[in-house]
């Protein structure tokens, strides 16, 4: 018995691999049901827009009255209520799942799924808006989670099946300067 309860620990159950996943890691997998609970639902949103100063000052057209008078003015958009703007990126986020990931070694490693259990993660997808086209783009970067993986040392140079792990994933966006010219921006690699 006490073999049993040392071998639970170290990562072999003997039942079921996933009944002993689930009952020790039950914050980290949800089904779809309740992953479609979490994400978000609501009235439409009504972003402010205005128009990109920097055009507006490199435009010979517009004087010190008027640019001041377009900075007064603001432009409301309905927009679709799961569209969040964020410098110049119009983004939907969505939880998804990934069956590998990069950990933080740059390794390819396997998440631990299942069929009706999955470890979903925050994903943005986005767009650049038109008024930031000239001086800046969406970019996805890398962000980190945390994750419960197949250990890739087992059987051999560790006897644990599974292991909590840092993982990574291009999964958010970045409104990100790209150093064109005229911009009043230094670029990210001079900051």
């Amino acid at each position: 018995m006490v073999l049993l309860a040392a071998d639970r620990v170290w990562g072999w159950h003997p039942d079921s691999d996933e009944q002993f996943v689930l009952e020790h890691y039950p914050g980290l997998f949800k089904t779809e049901e309740e992953v479609n609970r979490l994400l978000p639902k609501g009235a439409p949103v009504r972003p402010k827009v205005t128009k990109n100063i920097w055009a507006l000052i490199s435009s010979s057209r517009w004087t010190i009255s008027t640019l001041k008078e377009s900075l007064s003015l603001s432009v409301s958009l309905i927009s679709d209520p799961e569209t969040v703007y964020h410098g110049c990126c119009a983004t939907n986020r969505t939880l998804t799942f990934f069956d590998t990931m990069t950990d933080k070694d740059k390794k390819s490693v396997k998440v631990v799924q299942y069929k009706e259990k999955k470890q979903y993660i925050e994903t943005d997808s986005c767009v650049t808006t038109a008024s930031c086209e000239d001086n800046c783009s969406c970019q996805k970067e890398n962000r980190f989670y945390t994750a419960l993986i197949y250990n890739p040392d087992y059987p051999g140079k560790s006897d644990r099946k599974y292991k909590l792990d840092l993982v990574q994933a291009k999964t958010i966006c970045r409104c990100v300067n790209n150093g064109a010219s005229g911009s009043p921006f230094p670029d990210r690699d001079e900051l």
